[in-house]
C-alpha cells in the first residue's frame, strides 16, 4: 500500500485504527486456524476467516463488498496484522515486543471453549419440578490446559489462603514482556465441609479448591463469555434429575475451527450434487428434513447430508442410524466438536446441532 492509503483520515486508515481500538479493548479477537489462516471475533459479529495465500482475504462483508475492489485491508486482517504480524504492519506506529503481547493471550484465554468441553447444570427447578434453568459450567481441567496452552505450562500458578475462615485462591500469570508474576483473587465453595463424614468434608475440600481456580481464571477471562449465556428453561426429568433436552450454545459461543476438511467432503465438494436421501425399506421417500433440533428423537430423525472420505455411505442416514454403529458415533462427535457450517449451506445449523444434542446426552 502507497502511504497515502495510510494517512490520517482515509479509508484504510480508519479501518485500522478501529482494528487497534477493538484491540485494545478486548472486544475483538483473533484465533489461529492453520499456517495462513485466522479466524476473527468482532464482539457477537462473526466469526470471519482471514487468509494469506499470498494476498490477503477475508469472509467479511465489508472485505468482500467493498475492500477487495478498492485494493484496501478490512478492519478484521488489520487486526490479525496488528497482534499476528506487528513487525509488518505498515500502520504499527509504535514499538512492537517480541513474543506475545499481554492483550494478545487475554484474548487467547478469553476463547471459547468446545461445546463438547461445556457442562450443564439446574441452576433453578420450577416448583412441580417439570422445568428447571440450565447454567453452563467447565471443568478445573479443561481451565488449567488453557493456561498451559496460552501461557504455557511454566508460566502460571495457584496459591491458596485462608483469610476470615474461608478459602481464597489466587491465579498469577507470568507478564510476557516484564517476566513479573500478576496475581488475581477469588473464593470458591462447594457445600459440605461441615458433614460430619470425612469423604464428604474432603470432597468439599478439593470442590473448593477447583471452584476458586475457576472463578479466579474468569478474573483472567477464561469462561468468562459463560455467564453471557441467554437463560434457557427447559423440560426437567426429577427422577433422573437431568435434562429432557441438551441445552443449545448460541453460534457466538462456539468457536469455529480448521473443521473436517480432510474427512467431511459435504462441505469441501459443494459443488457436486448431493445424491438423493436412501429410502425406506419399503421404497417410500424418506421423512422430511426437520427444522431445528429441540429433542434428542427430532435429533436422531436429521437426515446426514455430510459424507467422510472412509464412509461414504453416511451421507443419506439419519443422525439415529449413525449412533447405531460405533464409526457413525465418533463420524457425528466430530461433526458435534470440530465442523464449522458454512453460510453457503441451509442445513448446517441443524446438521450442528442435532449432533451436539446426541453427543451431549451420551457424555
Amino acid at each position: 500500500m502507497s502511504q497515502d492509503e495510510h494517512a490520517p483520515g482515509s479509508p484504510q486508515a480508519i479501518r485500522t485504527d478501529r482494528a487497534r481500538q477493538a484491540l485494545d479493548r478486548g472486544e475483538m479477537t483473533v484465533t489461529a486456524l492453520r499456517a495462513g489462516a485466522w479466524e476473527v471475533r468482532n464482539g457477537e459479529n462473526g466469526p470471519y476467516t482471514i487468509t494469506r495465500a499470498p494476498d490477503w482475504a477475508c469472509t467479511c462483508p465489508d472485505f468482500t463488498q467493498t475492500c477487495a475492489k478498492q485494493g484496501l485491508l478490512c478492519k478484521h486482517i488489520e487486526a490479525v496484522r496488528l497482534t499476528v504480524e506487528p513487525k509488518d504492519a505498515a500502520s504499527a506506529t509504535r514499538p512492537q515486543p517480541a513474543g506475545p503481547t499481554p492483550e494478545n493471550l487475554v484474548q487467547r484465554l478469553k476463547a471459547p471453549f468446545l461445546a463438547s468441553q461445556v457442562s450443564w447444570k439446574p441452576q433453578t427447578i420450577s416448583k412441580d419440578k417439570a422445568r428447571a434453568m440450565a447454567v453452563a459450567y467447565i471443568d478445573a481441567r479443561d481451565v488449567m490446559d488453557r493456561l498451559d496452552e496460552v501461557v504455557g505450562a511454566f508460566n502460571w500458578q495457584v496459591e491458596h489462603r485462608e483469610a476470615a475462615g474461608q478459602l481464597i485462591t489466587g491465579l498469577g500469570l507470568r507478564h510476557p514482556q516484564d517476566g513479573q508474576w500478576r496475581w488475581k483473587w477469588d473464593v470458591g465453595f462447594v457445600g459440605g465441609s461441615d458433614s460430619d463424614n470425612d469423604d464428604e468434608q474432603m470432597k468439599a475440600v478439593k470442590g473448593t479448591a477447583s471452584d476458586g481456580l475457576k472463578r479466579a481464571a474468569v478474573l483472567w477471562g477464561v469462561g468468562r463469555y459463560l455467564y453471557s449465556l441467554p437463560k434457557q428453561w427447559l423440560d426437567w426429568d426429577a427422577d433422573k434429575r437431568q435434562f429432557k433436552q441438551a441445552p443449545i450454545l448460541p453460534k457466538w459461543a462456539v468457536p469455529a475451527g480448521p473443521g473436517l476438511e480432510a474427512m467431511l467432503y459435504g462441505q469441501a465438494k459443494a459443488t457436486t450434487p448431493a445424491p438423493a436421501a436412501k429410502s425406506g425399506k419399503d421404497g417410500s421417500a424418506p421423512a422430511a428434513q426437520p427444522g431445528v433440533p429441540r429433542t434428542l428423537d427430532e435429533a436422531k430423525a436429521v437426515v446426514c447430508t455430510l459424507g467422510a472420505n472412509d464412509h461414504p455411505d453416511f451421507r443419506g442416514q439419519t443422525f439415529g442410524q449413525l449412533m447405531a454403529t460405533p464409526a457413525g458415533q465418533k463420524f457425528v462427535t466430530r461433526i458435534a466438536r470440530e465442523w464449522t457450517p458454512d453460510g453457503g449451506r441451509p442445513d448446517g445449523q441443524t446438521l450442528k446441532l442435532a449432533a451436539q444434542l446426541l453427543i451431549a446426552q451420551t457424555r
